[in-house]
């Protein structure tokens, strides 16, 4: 209480919880504005770069001697270096991010990660007709896999890796 005129003035204490909770509101919304600003930065500069690359690397192969080999070991080590961004909560909710990495890893052979990363751009994303036709596509590869292969065949894991010629699988194993 503070003395003004000689009058004491006694602070309302539902005034005094209204203004701190707006305070941390106000401080929230900064904070998370600051946060989209930083998710922005990051798709634009590392993951829209990347889904271009998919689509760069996805042409070449079809083309002899294009550098198919550099091009797939320069996707791969892009992919690697995005995928923990879905550990962040902010980044885990953009559909692109999980778009790119499903369609990269499918490209690189990899059915079950690009699976599980196409799921989650489903579930974000649940109208994009792309993320739906690249996950029937993993989908509907995997079930030729499993009716052509035998089951001894396969990976250790009992699954398929992927349906890339072993030639590819050896060039992103060096």
């Amino acid at each position: 209480a503070r003395a003004e005129d000689g009058v004491k003035v006694r602070p309302d204490p539902e005034l005094l919880r209204i203004l701190r909770d707006s305070r941390m509101r106000i401080e929230s919304e900064r904070d998370e504005a600051a946060g989209q600003a930083r998710c922005r930065k990051l798709e634009e500069e590392r993951i829209v770069p990347t889904f271009d690359l998919i689509q760069q690397t996805a042409s070449l192969c079809y083309a002899p001697d294009s550098g198919i080999a550099e091009a797939l070991r320069a996707l791969k080590a892009k992919l690697e270096s995005i995928e923990d961004f879905g550990q962040d909560p902010s980044l885990a909710a953009r559909p692109l991010l999980w778009k790119t990495l499903g369609t990269g890893w499918h490209l690189l052979g990899d059915p079950l990660r690009a699976e599980s990363a196409l799921r989650r751009a489903l579930e974000l994303s649940p109208k994009d007709g792309s993320v739906a036709l690249s996950l029937a596509s993993v989908l509907m590869e995997r079930s030729m896999v499993n009716l052509i292969v035998p089951r001894y065949a396969r990976w250790p894991s009992g699954r398929s890796q992927g349906l890339l010629p072993r030639s590819t699988h050896s060039v992103l194993q060096s």
